[in-house]
């Protein structure tokens, strides 16, 4: 038989204060970073499963660097980009410094090479141009407009002469030399 003088048994207003349960609130600012944590790890989790990162980061992948210049001239800025020609290949990026010299990991294989380096025919606004154009023209302001300056060739997976074979063990630094 049921006590009828058991908490579990009154109705909540009936019990002494000191016995209610409490109600979270949730909005405190405690229990939002903490969501916010939980939820930046949810989402990294995620992106290094859909990737297929593992925590090796490189394992099974092989050293690369090089040189690329333009008319004998180091290409200081220039996207780099490795596109397999087989399905188990994977894409690897690397980017010129100011000596035209670039570094990154790719998986052994064989590669079509493209470059690319994008100059901005007109100088972009910064925050406070921008912000002065949209309150005059009541819309954002146009992009500004840019081209590749390296020959057009260069910038196709198809069309690239450039070709790149990666080996297991590392490879001697590429040049390319782009004219």
């Amino acid at each position: 038989m049921e006590n009828p003088r058991d908490p579990a048994n009154l109705p909540i207003e009936s019990l002494p204060s000191s016995e209610k349960p409490t109600q979270t609130d949730w909005n405190k600012p405690l229990y939002i970073v903490a969501g916010g944590l939980i939820g930046l790890v949810c989402l990294v989790m995620v992106y290094k499963w859909f990737s297929g990162s593992s925590s090796a980061g490189t394992a099974g992948q092989a050293r690369i660097s090089g040189v690329v210049t333009l008319e004998k001239k180091p290409l200081a800025g220039a996207e780099i980009t490795f596109h397999p020609t087989t399905k188990e290949g994977k894409t690897a990026f690397a980017k010129s410094d100011k000596r035209g010299h670039f570094s990154s990991n790719a998986l052994p294989g064989e590669y079509r090479v493209t470059i690319t380096l994008f100059a901005f025919e007109e100088k972009p606004l910064n925050p406070d141009e921008a912000k002065k154009y949209f309150t005059r023209e009541g819309k954002a302001p146009p992009e500004p407009k840019s081209a590749n300056i390296v020959p057009e060739k260069y910038a196709g997976a198809q069309s690239t002469p450039l070709t790149a074979t990666v080996k297991p063990r590392g490879t001697k630094p590429f040049q390319f030399n782009l004219e």
